[in-house]
């Protein structure tokens, strides 16, 4: 069996692994819960409305198209898909791992396998060269090669970076980290707003609308659930309205700014 035969039979196995888990996770469930009841037993205030979660169904369906797309004999020795290697598979066997980690209430290696999916989807956003052809008003990329390759992993990467800020809060609060007497809802409110940051640099860098979207769905969410935690559902809600700003600005071309400074302007964006 040759290297790219192996890579499409290694991302198809790890994605139907990460896919059965997540059924077992809702339909058995895992050791007897399932996966919202556990984080509903943590108060941290950036954890969105359950309506949210749907988002799963878009990202697997996502990840499906993927997986058809890189089984066609034609995209084998695709040369985007070399890029792009074997870092799919590991995606779906740490989505996989997380989950049981997660049912069994293992929080320490909950967030190792969090930071190390985020870490994957990272490094494969950057072979890929997602960073450049992301922009919705340079269309570098084939229409296949968009939406099956770079919507789905954009969108996979806007949501886990969503649900990193939530695990970390989550293993704190287990943890005990000491807040020195700050109110966990502001604790909330600035984690939110490193969130923003996180959010409108990747914006600015890449005017990724895949990925903007994903982070307006999720912030408007915590506003839904913490409508009445006013500082949280304030930072939610003015970091959506920022965020969807960044995604107007990308669709009429104003975005990126990289490369858009005069040659000697002493701020870098990359």
């Amino acid at each position: 069996m040759n290297t790219d035969r192996t890579r499409q039979v290694l991302i198809v196995g790890s994605f139907v692994i990460s896919v059965a888990v997540n059924a077992a996770a809702s339909l058995l469930p895992l050791n007897g819960v399932n996966t919202a009841q556990i984080a509903d037993q943590w108060r941290v205030f950036v954890q969105p409305a359950g309506y949210v979660f749907a988002i799963w169904s878009v990202i697997y369906l996502g990840q499906l198209g993927f997986v058809l797309h890189s089984l066609r004999p034609s995209r084998r020795d695709d040369p985007l898909l070399r890029r792009i290697g074997l870092w799919p598979a590991a995606i779906g066997l740490l989505n996989g791992a997380w989950l049981f980690f997660w049912h069994w209430e293992v929080y320490p290696l909950t967030l190792l396998t969090m930071v190390a999916l985020l870490l994957s989807l990272i490094v494969l956003y950057r072979r890929a060269g997602f960073e450049r052809t992301a922009r919705p008003c340079g269309r570098p990329l084939r229409s296949a090669e968009r939406w099956l390759v770079q919507v789905p992993f954009s969108i996979y990467l806007g949501w886990i970076t969503v649900a990193t800020i939530a695990n970390v809060a989550i293993v704190g609060q287990w943890a005990g980290v000491p807040t020195f007497g700050i109110p966990p809802e502001l604790i909330a409110a600035a984690v939110l707003a490193g969130g923003l940051g996180i959010a409108a640099t990747v914006m600015l860098r890449n005017a990724d609308v895949a990925y903007g979207a994903v982070i307006v769905w999720a912030y408007i969410g915590i506003v839904v659930k913490e409508m009445e935690i006013v500082p949280v559902a304030a930072v939610a809600g003015i970091s959506a309205l920022a965020v969807a700003g960044l995604i107007g600005a990308s669709l009429v071309g104003r975005l990126p700014l990289r490369n858009r400074l005069p040659v000697g302007d002493g701020l870098r964006l990359g």
